[in-house]
């Protein structure tokens, strides 16, 4: 999957240790894998199978499909 963005802060490496279960912070939040903390930011790890819902997916894919 790729996304198109005006900006991005940066790129981080970290341990994978370092990454919280997404359960322990926000329980019934599927699309995501895990949380990071971060200096003064915590990043979301999405899912990216669980990114979109299936009428999302099918959306966008017809949006995209009217764009070409």
């Amino acid at each position: 999957m790729a996304l198109v963005v005006d900006e991005t802060q940066g790129l981080c490496e970290h341990e994978h240790a370092a990454i919280v279960s997404s359960n322990l912070v926000a329980a019934g939040r599927e699309q995501f894998q895990g949380v990071l903390k971060l200096d003064n930011d915590l990043a979301l790890i999405y899912d990216l199978e669980k990114f979109l819902s299936l009428d999302e997916a099918h959306m966008l894919d017809e949006a995209i499909d009217r764009s070409e």
